[in-house]
């Protein structure tokens, strides 16, 4: 199951050791590919000069990674379209490879997406782990007026 389409693919560039140089991915993955792996749960995982680097975030992506005995990246790709309707599924399920990289193995992820999502991203991520910023949502349900029952 492929959970991107062509057009993601045609936007990516990666920059290799060499400043100058950049290595584009082809519109579509060929299988025979070595340094492209396409991961059980959707998602592509890339090798690169600078490491493994995926494309997509489905959930439960680094479980993919440790059973097909693949480093777990740094480095992730956030399709433009973050979530999928035909699978019903989130492409861009990021907090758990961001935890597991941290908690276990003290390094920092990064994360390649558009100024939206990066903005989507931060208040995810100031939610999950400090709590929100205001707290008008705490108090939404004192403001709603109860409703009189009907007797029958």
């Amino acid at each position: 199951m492929s959970c991107f389409s062509s057009q993601d693919f045609s936007k990516i560039s990666i920059i290799s050791s060499n400043p100058h140089k950049s290595v584009s991915l082809p519109m579509c993955p060929e299988e025979g590919d070595e340094n492209i792996i396409p991961l059980p749960r959707g998602g592509y995982l890339i090798k690169t000069l600078i490491g493994n680097l995926q494309f997509g975030m489905p959930p439960e992506t680094v479980k993919d990674c440790l059973n097909l005995q693949l480093e777990v990246p740094l480095h992730y790709i956030i399709p433009t379209a973050r979530f999928n309707r035909k699978y019903g599924l989130n492409v861009a399920e990021f907090e758990f490879p961001a935890y597991f990289n941290f908690f276990i193995r003290n390094k920092k992820i990064n994360l390649i997406c558009t100024k939206e999502a990066m903005n989507a991203i931060q208040i995810i991520f100031q939610e999950t782990l400090l709590g929100p910023l205001s707290h008008e949502v705490l108090f939404f349900l004192t403001k709603i007026k109860k409703k009189k029952k009907k007797k029958f």
